[in-house]
């Protein structure tokens, strides 16, 4: 009985082994991981100048080998209506493939997927179906116009030298503290349109001078800070594209947005020329949706946008940013609105130059959060938070107070030996939040228009009332969208903790373009840095 058993039990899982190896070996090998161009991952607006297509086959044996490949594009997600197909095609590539797509239209939404044969010539299942989408790919397809605010700018700042560097080594080297902030605050924008019909698809299409927040019915578009990001903005302008289908009501609705000064202008821009005039951020904005009866509807940035100013009384990549509560316009990014005592915008056509072209990166985001390792309270109402390592972001508040009243927010990497905060390595860059309540109800505040290169955060200016109990302070950590594409980990401790810095210190100076440093008034894109370091981030 024992040997019928035996022989029952070894026929009974062979043929369980066998049903799953026959799954594994054809369900299961198929390309996977398709990406295009720079390893974009179902772009929507991207550059697609470089549309190649790549992909990894699964590792089901050692040695499997890619022999020949097979591609379709089409519009449709059945491939019914397809635009290419390159038939099975005999290659080992698989990274970088020429797209056989050769005539990509702007605002074009595409599905692609591939099949492979390994190296005995067995054929893979399709790959699950990938897309991309172009976006508005020359100046031509922007239907708008720049949009500004009427507001005069006046003069920056004026500065004082407040210590001489010992060696002589001129301003670079030395203190200098800026005034209180001139120009104009960070502009708020407005359009109301109505949408009456059922939506297929829609896309917001954004490009600016400065940076940027967007909204459509109150709700923010899109997870990126800021836009358009550093570029030269006498050559090449990246725009944004986002997906807004299910933003829009099938009434009334209503686009806003605030445009802040970012690396187009402020004093990144003009360093210590003190007698530059200030220039204004601008926004181009399109709005297009496509209904499910074939019609479209394009809303665009023109005269007809009203703007005005709030909260943000002044925000600068440097200095930090100040807001006020009771300056905000109660309601403003809602539908119904009054905004008859806003101004009309002053607008400037679009241009052949500078270009205005689908970003060619992945946009800063919140990648990381930290919680404060400890709190401290060294003075009546101030207190200090450390985060236990530097960073490059910005600190995410829940605090209370009363109204009018104001908080100063201060960052430092260090403290001095009486356990205040140590700034003397930010040189001219003030690096302070200011936040004003207009009541006493717990509130959040993340400053939206500056970062900050830290360690430690200080509150202060509250009353006695406020212990550490009443205040919670989250760092949100900004750096470009990458994914790690490896990683170390050993049995030896500090050589962790010395991975773990290599990987910080790529972390805070990514941040849009390869930086020199994150905090002072420098933060510049610096390739003496990068070209050493290179290997190690891609690594």
């Amino acid at each position: 009985m024992k040997t019928l058993y035996s022989i029952i039990a070894v026929i009974v899982v062979s043929l369980l082994w066998g049903c799953h190896h026959h799954e594994h070996s054809t369900a299961s090998f198929a390309p996977h991981r398709l990406t295009v161009g720079a390893g974009f991952t179902n772009p929507i607006g991207y550059n697609l100048e470089d549309s190649t297509l790549s992909w990894q086959i699964p590792l089901l044996h050692d040695g499997i080998k890619q022999s020949a490949y097979r591609i379709q594009v089409a519009r449709d997600y059945e491939f019914n209506n397809l635009v290419a197909d390159t038939q099975k095609v005999m290659s080992s590539q698989s990274n970088r493939v020429p797209n056989p797509d050769k005539s990509i239209k702007t605002g074009e939404h595409l599905y692609w997927r591939v099949k492979v044969w390994d190296e005995t010539g067995k054929e893979s299942a399709w790959s699950r179906t990938a897309f991309f989408e172009a976006g508005l790919m020359t100046n031509s397809c922007w239907k708008g116009k720049w949009i500004f605010s009427p507001t005069e700018p006046t003069g920056l700042y004026n500065f004082k030298k407040e210590i001489d560097d010992p060696l002589g080594r001129g301003w670079e080297y030395s203190t200098f503290r800026p005034t209180p902030k001139k120009g104009i605050p960070p502009t708020y924008l407005r359009k109301t349109f109505t949408s009456d019909k059922a939506i297929k698809e829609a896309r917001l299409y954004v490009a600016s001078r400065g940076i940027f927040r967007i909204s459509i019915n109150g709700r923010k578009v899109g997870k990126d800070f800021w836009g358009t990001g550093w570029t030269n903005y006498d050559t090449r302008i990246q725009a944004n594209t986002y997906c807004v289908n299910g933003y829009i009501n099938s009434a009334k609705n209503v686009i806003t947005a605030v445009v802040a000064d970012g690396w187009y202008t402020g004093r990144i821009k003009y360093r210590k020329n003190s007698d530059k005039i200030y220039r204004k951020p601008e926004l181009l904005v399109q709005l297009v949706i496509e209904y499910k009866d074939g019609t479209t509807k394009t809303i665009v940035s023109d005269e007809t946008w009203k703007t005005s100013h709030g909260r943000v009384k002044y925000a600068d990549i440097y200095d930090g940013q100040a807001n006020d509560l009771n300056l905000e316009p109660v309601g403003w990014r809602e539908v119904n609105f009054d905004d008859s005592s806003w101004k009309n915008v002053l607008t400037k056509n679009v241009e052949a130059k500078p270009l205005i072209e689908p970003r060619r990166n992945q946009p800063v985001r919140v990648n990381n959060v930290l919680d404060a390792i400890s709190v401290k309270k060294i003075a009546n109402g101030t207190f200090i938070f450390d985060f236990g390592q530097n960073l490059t972001g910005i600190p995410n508040i829940k605090m209370r107070g009363k109204k009018g009243q104001t908080i100063k927010i201060r960052f430092a990497e260090m403290l001095q030996k009486d356990g205040t905060l140590y700034d003397g390595n930010y040189r001219s860059a003030l690096s302070t939040d200011y936040f004003t309540f207009a009541d006493d109800k717990p509130v959040y505040f993340s400053p939206e228009f500056t970062f900050h290169g830290y360690r430690y955060v200080e509150l202060s200016g509250f009353d006695d009332s406020i212990t550490e109990a009443d205040l919670k302070v989250q760092s949100l950590a900004l750096y470009n969208d990458m994914p790690a594409t490896g990683k170390f980990s050993c049995n030896v401790p500090y050589l962790n903790q010395l991975q773990n810095n290599i990987l910080w210190g790529q972390r805070s100076n990514y941040l849009s373009v390869p930086t020199d440093c994150p905090q002072r008034d420098e933060r510049m894109g610096w390739s003496g840095d990068a070209q050493v370091f290179i290997p190690t981030a891609t690594f």
